[in-house]
């Protein structure tokens, strides 16, 4: 698993134990060869019911699972884990998980939590929070109302509401990526923050626009510009601002110390999470892709690199650990 500094979004209550890989995607749907594109079929039998909780319109959009225990047990089919991707999914807490599960989950960067089963159901019965609003809304959730519940003593209760006042200063990306349009991961939603810089042009931008963007597509663009035209999501971004959540992307300054530069992250850095190591080389002027070629100017290596840091000594490309890269940036000796 990548490291993973702060993800904030709306939690759906899935209040069932048990649930198993086929119960998340049943067989009948697996026949197709792309790992993408099986959102539609999660929990495709309860979902038949209108009642279900995914069909509720007020956890549209949930970016966080809230489960019971021995989530994701039997078969260890990848499948369940891109359904849950696919939908929009980047954390699933519950009291315990399935284990090749929970391995299928860290290979796609889907954060599984494991919280004791009273912490989970006392998030969620709570409902202090139905949106990503609600938890910078001190009205809606606060110290005294956390210590209500249980689980939570004062040291833990103060930790959570001065993490999520932190988290008001990340740049539009983090928002965008928590927000949860269809079909845009923590990458493309980098890639639409920095040619626009602030939530008020993308929100304005069509899609033709936002196509426009490499790396983007038509597919993406519409998925985001529909997102954008909703009421609600446009009501939900104007509560934030008022809320005092950062809604721009800094963007570096041209003639950076690494500009025109290509660097790859692999494995498990001793201090920096990949987002904000990739954060770093694109304030210095560089640029994070995913694969390893010629063109690559360095990898960046942390602990259980995996096939990368090979296909790099394969073609020669240097590669540096976090200090070298703090260097470079100009945040190291």
């Amino acid at each position: 698993m990548q490291p993973f500094r702060t993800h904030t979004g709306t939690a759906l209550p899935l209040d069932r134990s048990d649930v198993d890989t086929d119960q998340i995607v049943p067989a009948e749907y697996l026949k197709r060869i792309e790992r993408t594109g099986f959102g539609p079929f999660l929990f495709a039998e309860w979902r038949k019911d209108p009642a279900f909780v995914l069909n509720d319109p007020r956890y549209e959009g949930a970016t966080i699972l809230l489960a019971g225990a021995n989530f994701g047990s039997g078969s260890s089919r990848e499948h369940a884990v891109w359904a849950l991707e696919d939908q929009g999914f980047r954390v699933v807490i519950a009291p315990s998980f399935g284990d090749i599960f929970r391995t299928n989950c860290t290979k796609v960067g889907l954060l599984p939590v494991q919280l004791p089963a009273t912490t989970v159901r006392a998030l969620m019965d709570a409902g202090y929070v139905e949106n990503v609003a609600d938890l910078y809304d001190r009205d809606k959730l606060n110290e005294m109302k956390l210590l209500a519940l249980e689980g939570f003593a004062e040291k833990s209760a103060k930790q959570l509401i001065a993490a999520i006042e932190a988290s008001k200063g990340h740049p539009l990306s983090t928002v965008l990526f928590a927000l949860g349009p269809r079909h845009v991961g923590f990458q493309v939603a980098r890639l639409l923050a920095r040619p626009f810089i602030t939530m008020e042009r993308l929100a304005k931008a069509g899609p033709e626009e936002m196509g426009a963007v490499h790396g983007v597509g038509p597919i993406i663009a519409d998925a985001v510009a529909g997102f954008f035209r909703e009421p609600r999501n446009r009501q939900l971004i104007a509560r934030l601002a008022t809320l005092g959540v950062n809604l721009t992307e800094p963007h570096a300054a041209p003639g950076g110390p690494l500009a025109g530069q290509t660097f790859v992250l692999t494995g498990t850095l001793p201090g920096l999470s990949r987002a904000r190591a990739q954060e770093l080389i694109e304030q210095a002027g560089g640029r994070v892709v995913s694969n390893v070629s010629k063109k690559t100017t360095a990898v960046v290596a942390g602990s259980d690199p995996g096939s990368k840091l090979e296909r790099a000594r394969q073609l020669g490309v240097e590669t540096i650990d976090e200090a070298e890269l703090l260097r470079r940036v100009g945040r190291g000796p």
